[in-house]
């Protein structure tokens, strides 16, 4: 038996936050993902591999869905945690190679 849980975020188009919800996008890390990329990552996973278990797969867009930079967000919102890794440009803060690896998901912004 094959089991797969699909941890999608935020099921939105790209979009940008109203002044209210700053705060509240600020505690789950500004993720989000495409509708389409999202209900693609279900197909690939009814049709992936010949693997026996249970697969846990996060389904991310790799950017914030904010325009400002993910350092200056972090800064503001998260000054005292620390960063491992460069946080470049509008950079999220999920990894979702385990998706592509086994799945061939990668996120589209625009589909």
């Amino acid at each position: 038996m094959r089991i797969f849980s699909l941890r999608c975020t935020e099921l939105s188009l790209w979009k940008e936050l109203l002044p209210g919800e700053e705060e509240e996008d600020a505690k789950w890390l500004w993720i989000w993902v495409n509708p389409t990329a999202a209900s693609r990552t279900f197909l690939l996973a009814i049709t992936a591999g010949s693997f026996i278990g249970h697969k846990v797969f996060y389904i991310v867009a790799p950017i914030t869905d904010r325009k400002e930079p993910t350092a200056q967000l972090i800064k503001k919102w998260w000054p005292s945690v620390p960063i491992n890794g460069e946080m470049t440009g509008n950079a999220g803060f999920f990894d979702c190679s385990k998706a592509k690896r086994m799945l061939g998901w990668v996120h589209a912004k625009w589909e």
